[in-house]
C-alpha cells in the first residue's frame, strides 16, 4: 500500500520494474521480522500491486515488465524442481528414523486429502453463491457441472507449498533444531510431486472424457469490452470535435482508425470473419495529433479499468487489451 503511494514518484522504466522485485521482497521479510506469513505477504502484496498496476505503470513499463516477469517465472518454475532434487538427500537423511513405508504412507494420505478437499471445496463455492445472492444468479450463468469437476482437478502445487515449507526456520529462537522440519519438507515435497504428476498428467483426459464444449466465454467477454471502450473513446473524441479541440486531419485520421477498429470488433463479435489484423495509425505527423492519441488511449484505459473494478471483465481480458492498448501508447511521446 505505501509503494503504491509512493510509486507516483518513479519514472524511470528500469527502475518501475526493477521496484516490483522489490516489493514483494520488503513484503516478505517485513513480514517475516513480525512472525507473520511473508509467503503470505508477498502474494498479498502482488495481488494489491497487479490491481493498481493499470494506474501506476507506463506502457513502456508495462511491455518491458511483462517479457521480464513471464521469463522470471519461467526460470522460477523450473527452480522449483531442481531444489527439490537437491533438499531430498539432505531431507530423507534427516528422517532416518521413520520407516520408509510409513513415510510413503503418510504422503498417500496427505496427497489424498488435498486433492479429495480440493474436489469438495468447488462445488459448494461454485453452486452456494448462486443459492444466497440473487445479484450472482442473474450476473452469472449456472456453472456446468463437468467444468466444477474439472476446476477441482486443477488443484496442482507448486511454488507456494514449496516456499511456504522452505520458510520454516533450521533452528528455533533456543537454537533448538525445528521440530518436524524435515518431515514437514518431505511431505510438502510429496504433494507437490504427486499432483504434478497424478492430476497434471490426467487433466486431458478428465476433460476429453468430461465432453466438455468449447469455452467461448472469455473470447465474447474480451470483445464486448473492447468494443465498449472503443465506443468510449469515440464519444470523447466527438466531445473534443464540439470544443474545438481537434479538427482537419488529425481528426479524420484519428476517427477512421477507431471506426475501423469498432466495425471490426463487432463483426467478429457476430461470429463473423472480420479483417484478421486491425489496421493501425501509421506515423503520427504531428505534435497535435500526438496530444490526441494520447488523451484517447488513457480514456480507453480508464474505461477498461471501470470495466474490471465494476466486474463486468475479469483480470485476463483486462491484461489481453491493456497490452493492445500499450502497444499503442507507447508509440505516443508527446513533447508539449
Amino acid at each position: 500500500y505505501v509503494f503504491v503511494k509512493l510509486y507516483r514518484f518513479l519514472r524511470d522504466p528500469e527502475v518501475e520494474v526493477l521496484s516490483t522485485f522489490l516489493v514483494s521482497y520488503l513484503s516478505y521479510f517485513l513480514a517475516e521480522e513480525m512472525h507473520a506469513s511473508g509467503v503470505l505477504a508477498a502474494v498479498a502484496s502482488g495481488l494489491l500491486l497487479g490491481w493498481y498496476s493499470p494506474e501506476l505503470f507506463s506502457a513502456n513499463s508495462r511491455i518491458r515488465g511483462f517479457a521480464v516477469w513471464k521469463t522470471f517465472v519461467f526460470f522460477i518454475n523450473s527452480a522449483i524442481f531442481l531444489l527439490i532434487g537437491l533438499q531430498i538427500p539432505v531431507v530423507l537423511a534427516g528422517l532416518e528414523g521413520y520407516p520408509m513405508g510409513q513415510l510413503l504412507g503418510w504422503a498417500g494420505i496427505i496427497l489424498a486429502g488435498v486433492v479429495v478437499i480440493r474436489v469438495v471445496w468447488v462445488f459448494p463455492g461454485a453452486y452456494l453463491p448462486r443459492m444466497v445472492s440473487a445479484r450472482v444468479r442473474e450476473s452469472e450463468p449456472k456453472p456446468d457441472w463437468r467444468a466444477v469437476v474439472v476446476i477441482g482437478w486443477t488443484g496442482l502445487r507448486g511454488v507456494v507449498s514449496l516456499a511456504a515449507a522452505l520458510a520454516l526456520p533450521m533452528e528455533t529462537e533456543r537454537g533448538l533444531p525445528f521440530p518436524y522440519r524435515n518431515l514437514i519438507l518431505f511431505l510438502s515435497f510429496a504433494v507437490i510431486v504427486g499432483t504434478l504428476l497424478l492430476q497434471g498428467l490426467s487433466l486431458r483426459g478428465l476433460i476429453a472424457r468430461m465432453g466438455l464444449p468449447e469455452d467461448k466465454a472469455s473470447e465474447e467477454e474480451e470483445l464486448q469490452a473492447r468494443i465498449e471502450a472503443t465506443e468510449r473513446v469515440m464519444e470523447v473524441l466527438l466531445e473534443m470535435v464540439e470544443k474545438g479541440q481537434c479538427a482537419g486531419a488529425s481528426f479524420e485520421r484519428v476517427k477512421g482508425y477507431y471506426e475501423d477498429r469498432l466495425a471490426d470488433l463487432r463483426a467478429r463479435l457476430e461470429q463473423e470473419r472480420g479483417i484478421e489484423n486491425v489496421d493501425s495509425p501509421g506515423d503520427f505527423q504531428s505534435l497535435a495529433e500526438q496530444k490526441i492519441w494520447w488523451r484517447l488511449v488513457k480514456v480507453e484505459r480508464a474505461a477498461l479499468v471501470e470495466m474490471r473494478r465494476t466486474g463486468k471483465i475479469g483480470d485476463e481480458s483486462m491484461h489481453e487489451i491493456e497490452r493492445d492498448i500499450d502497444l499503442l501508447e507507447a508509440r505516443i511521446t508527446p513533447q508539449g
